[in-house]
């Protein structure tokens, strides 16, 4: 049975038939573990929302080495700077052990956003408590 979004947490105060209506329009996903979900400098083609398992964001280097930008938890949205920029992305993102992920089309994403305009403002927060992370992170 297909994962509903009424079951990510980030998504809780949103109204339950507006996520029903959303349903309809997501992505179920496995990844097994070393798969991108994305990769840096794709074009965004949607939001993903981690149901399960482990990935973590990495930022290619000059010398192509990937530098570890950190880990996205359960119920967190994954590629949603790139696509609320409408930018590619500029890392890559993948499944640390096996994961599932619920996957939302820039159109749907959109709808939602605009349906539950309280959700921005959490993952706009969330962006903030990722770069400030990164900022604190010591060099290498």
């Amino acid at each position: 049975m297909k994962p509903s979004l009424a079951e990510i947490p980030l998504l809780a105060d949103a109204d339950p038939a507006v996520l029903a209506a959303m349903d309809e329009q997501t992505e179920w996903f496995s990844a097994p573990a070393g798969w991108p979900i994305l990769e840096a400098g794709e074009p965004p083609d949607g939001v993903w929302f981690l149901l399960s398992g482990s990935v973590a964001a990495f930022k290619p280097d000059e010398r192509g080495a990937a530098k570890l930008l950190g880990y996205i938890r359960r119920g967190e949205p994954i590629g949603e700077m790139a696509l609320i920029a409408r930018e590619p992305h500029r890392s890559s993102v993948f499944a640390m052990r096996d994961s599932e992920v619920l996957k939302l089309s820039p159109d749907a994403f959109d709808m939602l956003a605009q349906a539950h305009p309280d959700l921005m403002r959490r993952i706009a927060k969330l962006m903030l408590t990722r770069a400030r992370a990164r900022c604190a992170q010591p060099a290498r």
